[in-house]
C-alpha cells in the first residue's frame, strides 16, 4: 500500500490504528507511506478551503 499522508482522526493504516498489520488477521501489507507527501498536503489543503468558500456561498 503506497499512500502521502496519515490521517489521524479515522486513519487505519497506522495513525489511529494499523489493521493492515494486525497479527490477528491472515495477509501482512507492505506499506509505504508519505510518498510525495508536500504536495498531497498542498492538493488536500486547497480542496476543503475550496469546499469551505462553496459552503459560505450557498
Amino acid at each position: 500500500l503506497v499512500f502521502s499522508l496519515r490521517n489521524p482522526k479515522a486513519g487505519f493504516c497506522g495513525s489511529l490504528l494499523n489493521v493492515l498489520q494486525m497479527k490477528e488477521l491472515n495477509h501482512r501489507v507492505v506499506i509505504r507511506e508519505n510518498v510525495l507527501e508536500g504536495e498531497a498536503r498542498e492538493l488536500l489543503s486547497h480542496f476543503f478551503s475550496s469546499m469551505r468558500e462553496k459552503k459560505k456561498e450557498s
